[in-house]
């Protein structure tokens, strides 16, 4: 698994190079944004009363920057509240906080009130996962898609070249959470895998600027077989997709039987420093950060088919790593191509915490944060493809 950090820069216009990395350095040291966290009730409120008293776009947009959720903002409450919405700005901003939450709990009251199963039916789901995602989901033929994917980050509000003044510092201008960048790229997978895009390199990645977009994300046979190896897998309660329960199982991976690789390419190459650690290290000559870590995470399972319907890693990073945080959660669904009904990855979401410098062993610089969601539409067979059905 892999997130590569694509660095946007307009240093050449003006002729300075390292301005942009200058630039970069001091919007990290400036503090991070900070936001009040609300339920998602407290949202619904919050929504409704600036929609009677016909608040404007913007007015509605700036309120949504001021704060986080503390609970999941699932499909059915972002439905409900995006009647609410006087325009784009604030359905872009309900979109970031639907990001920003889409690993939490959702509210108690938008839990099935069904009784944990027992023991022997808990076996009987993860066999059916087992048997679905070994005879089902790995042989899936190769395809093309369409992948959208839209980056939010904190942005300094108002930023001029005047303020890199030395006697004006950065550190006391406002920060914002909103949308940074939108593209839309064709992507390629095979046995339900997705490939990898490639990280810039050389000169090309030292002259780009703090743009995460996750590539394929983690892979789902390769989860599972990790979960079961590591004998960690438990129940933990039930959840609403699609109006229906799904089971959903807890996981832990430990550092010594963990696989799990988190990439991030490219911090600026004059930050970038040797890690005394085998599996924690930049390499200097491209500015990527690579680390090996232990994990955790989520299945959502059909209870009657054992399809996969969601799953969540939350990786466990040291405190001496430049990402401080890297959560990604992916939702499956179903789709017909070539005469065939197949379960494919339709959206998924990735929240990163850390500091764009690569400088973290520096108390002053700070980290910030980076939501990217990606949807996935157009599903074609791939020209070549020759995969059979499995029998």
């Amino acid at each position: 698994m892999e997130l590569y950090f694509r660095y946007i820069y307009f240093g050449k216009k003006i002729g300075m190079n390292r301005l942009g990395w200058i630039l970069l350095v001091l919007l990290s040291a400036s503090p991070a944004w900070c936001a009040k966290k609300i339920t998602v009730q407290q949202l619904k409120n919050t929504l409704t009363s600036m929609h009677q008293a016909r608040k404007s776009d913007a007015d509605v947009a700036t309120a949504l920057q001021q704060v986080v959720l503390s609970e999941e903002l699932t499909q059915p409450s972002m439905h409900e509240l995006e009647s609410l919405l006087p325009g784009p700005q604030a359905q872009s901003q309900l979109r970031c906080l639907a990001v920003q939450s889409a690993v939490l709990t959702p509210p108690a009251e938008e839990l099935p009130a069904v009784p944990a199963p027992d023991l022997t039916t808990q076996k009987a789901i993860l066999a059916k996962a087992v048997d679905y995602v070994t005879k089902a989901y790995m042989h899936n033929p190769r395809l093309i898609a369409s992948k959208t994917t839209t980056i939010y980050g904190e942005a300094v509000r108002g930023v001029t070249f005047a303020d890199l003044s030395l006697t004006n510092s950065l550190r006391d201008l406002p920060m914002q959470m909103g949308e940074l960048v939108t593209h839309t790229t064709e992507v390629e997978s095979e046995n339900g895998i997705e490939k990898a895009q490639p990280a810039p390199v050389g000169k090309a990645a030292s002259t780009r600027l703090v743009m995460p977009q996750s590539t394929a994300g983690p892979v789902l046979s390769f989860i599972l077989a990790q979960a079961a190896e590591a004998g960690s897998l438990a129940w933990l309660r039930w959840e609403s997709i699609q109006g229906k329960p799904a089971a959903v199982f807890s996981f832990a991976v430990d550092k010594a039987k963990s696989r799990y690789e988190v990439n991030y390419c490219c911090f600026p190459l004059f930050n970038t420093r040797k890690i005394g650690q085998s599996d924690m290290y930049f390499d200097v000559a491209s500015g990527a950060f690579k680390a090996t870590v232990p994990y955790r995470g989520r299945f959502y399972i059909d209870p009657d088919t054992g399809t996969v319907l969601r799953l969540i890693t939350q990786a466990e990073l040291p405190a001496a790593a430049p990402v401080h945080i890297e959560d990604m959660r992916i939702d499956y669904g179903s789709i017909s191509v070539g005469g065939r009904s197949l379960i494919v990855p339709l959206a998924t979401e990735t929240l990163a915490a850390l500091v764009p410098g690569g400088e973290n062993d520096v108390s002053q610089y700070k980290e910030v944060h980076r939501y990217t969601a990606a949807d996935y539409g157009g599903y074609r067979l791939a020209a070549n493809d020759k995969t059979e059905t499995p029998r």
